[in-house]
């Protein structure tokens, strides 16, 4: 047998090893979420899979995540669907962690043929497995994995990873020692179509085309002009646009935020602190949670400085060292980490101003900066084969044992939201969800003053959300309030003038009322405006069909 066919033949034995053990792992530390029951809107994204209707036009099948809720539907092949999900979920996680693995490949690959990187196969195939093993296992991915709503992000992921490898390697097929804008034609189609299937599944994915380009820019140091100019006519041919048809920064408006609640500058000065959250959870992840309580920052005030400073101080350090020890790699990373962020944690306001699962693809580049970094750092010591694969099982060991607590955490609602609440004792959400629970357990009083409580404090901040008014209008009503519960309705009303689906759905809580204290002819009529603001009402229909009989 000669060099060459023994050295395939151990590379492919250390591909097969590798493999298997990262699928013992994530089997045996994600082993307790195929049974996790449903949480907040999981039932409500599994009722829009269940009444799916196919698209009319190509601009639906995008905005409305139609990939991403077609999805659900596989799971209907399988006889317990709550198992098939969270399966199918926790395949996709581990396909995308063998994605991450394959493009730093690719990637390093292509780098390391370009001028001023120097790295061996071997070297740069043990430091993206690292990778992808470490993202595969890390704590602050469970909430996206277990969390049965998220299955866009993981599925969006999917596609953008996939995107990613091909347009990567319709540069590496051109001509190795001078590398030229991608004429592959074949590669760049698909990485067209895996985008815009990513695009379908969850709209956060919009930030590709930047990053692509950015990192076109990097790896393609001798057409640098020609991209340039790309880029000018790309964006003067959108401001132009926007000039000749002004309506269009209205439209945009419209459907680049979710909440009025607050503005678009104080809503990026809050995320910056947000996201330093989000870093300090990559390296050390405990406390996880569900969501953590934020108070806004105000745009130009003395915190929103503070915080601008530190990112600026970590992007100037990270891009120092990239350059200074020729490390592209990181610099690329730096890049999709914060433009992975981008749409969920800068100028779109979002109602929820934290939640962990936004960090399910950026944590993949943050990892891939650590683990530089740490590289850089065992290099200058002796043995240094050896640092690494201790200080890599240390890590290993820890996420998991972290992730293993966590899953565990998600088995019962009642605990789940009993621990959120310790650790957040000040959040709404916590309070509301823990109530809900309490509800269902039969305790209506405890639950009662805890939803109460949110839905007062929120009220305070100018922020209504259905769960906490429906869950109050419903304990109310079941407990024989209908006095407090039309009460607590009517004013609902005031507040939810600017939110047309949010007060049909209030209209038909207070039909409900009035159904249950036999005013059939009230409940009717409710109803009927309930109808008129959102024809999608699926109560109002019922209390009609109960007052006819």
């Amino acid at each position: 047998m000669d060099k060459q066919k023994r050295f395939y033949i151990s590379t492919n034995l250390t591909i097969i090893y590798r493999l298997t053990f990262a699928l013992f792992l994530v089997t045996t530390v994600y082993c307790g979420a195929l049974t996790v029951p449903l949480y907040v809107d999981d039932s409500v994204i599994l009722n829009q899979a269940d009444n799916l209707i196919p698209p009319d036009t190509f601009l639906h099948l995008l905005n409305f995540r139609y990939i991403g809720l077609s999805s659900y539907s596989l799971s209907q092949l399988f006889g317990e669907r709550i198992i098939a999900l969270h399966a199918i979920t926790l395949f996709i996680h581990f396909l995308n962690a063998c994605l991450i693995w394959f493009f730093i490949n690719a990637l390093g690959q292509v780098l390391a043929s370009s001028e001023g990187f120097s790295i061996k196969e071997q070297q740069l195939n043990g430091m993206s497995y690292a990778v992808a093993l470490l993202w595969l296992i890390h704590p602050l991915n469970t909430q996206a994995v277990v969390y049965i709503s998220q299955r866009f992000t993981v599925l969006a992921m999917f596609f953008t990873m996939l995107s990613l490898i091909f347009y990567t390697l319709s540069i590496r097929k051109q001509n190795k020692t001078s590398y030229s804008i991608p004429k592959n034609v074949s590669f760049i189609l698909l990485s067209i179509c895996f985008f815009i299937l990513a695009f379908g599944s969850k709209q956060t994915v919009i930030f590709l085309p930047v990053f692509i380009f950015l990192m076109t820019f990097k790896l393609i140091t001798k057409q640098r002009i020609k991209l340039l100019i790309i880029a000018t006519l790309s964006v003067t041919s959108v401001v132009v646009a926007f000039y000749v048809a002004p309506e269009f920064i209205i439209e945009l408006d419209k459907i680049t935020r979710e909440t009025n609640s607050y503005s678009r500058l104080d809503y990026f000065a809050t995320q910056l602190k947000v996201i330093l959250q989000y870093f300090k959870l990559l390296f050390f992840p405990f406390p996880l949670k569900l969501e953590s309580q934020v108070s806004l920052i105000s745009f130009g005030s003395t915190t929103f400085y503070h915080y601008l400073a530190i990112h600026v101080a970590f992007i100037i350090t990270i891009s120092f060292i990239s350059v200074r020890y020729k490390q592209p790699l990181m610099l690329i990373a730096l890049a999709m980490l914060y433009l992975g962020l981008a749409v969920e944690s800068s100028f779109i306001p979002i109602q929820d101003l934290y939640f962990e699962h936004r960090m399910y693809l950026p944590s993949a580049a943050g990892l891939l900066i650590l683990t530089n970094l740490c590289r850089l750092v065992l290099n200058s010591f002796a043995k240094t084969k050896i640092l690494k694969l201790v200080l890599l099982g240390l890590f290993v060991l820890c996420f998991s044992v972290l992730s293993y607590i966590r899953v565990q955490e998600w088995q019962t609602p009642l605990k789940f939201y009993q621990l959120e609440l310790d650790k957040s004792p000040n959040s709404t959400r916590a309070m509301s969800s823990y109530g809900r629970e309490l509800a269902k357990n039969g305790s209506k009083k405890e639950a009662l003053k805890l939803i109460l409580q949110a839905y007062n404090l929120e009220l305070e901040q100018g922020v209504i959300r259905q769960s906490n008014l429906v869950a109050l209008l419903t304990i109310l009503v079941d407990s024989g309030y209908y006095q407090d519960a039309l009460n607590l309705g009517r004013r609902a009303l005031k507040h939810t003038k600017s939110r047309p689906k949010l007060q049909s759905l209030v209209y038909s809580q207070l039909a409900f009322v009035y159904y249950k204290m036999n005013i059939c002819e009230f409940a009717i009529g409710w109803s009927n405006k309930a109808l008129i603001l959102d024809n999608n009402n699926q109560l109002a229909p019922q209390v009609i069909l109960l007052c006819s009989k």
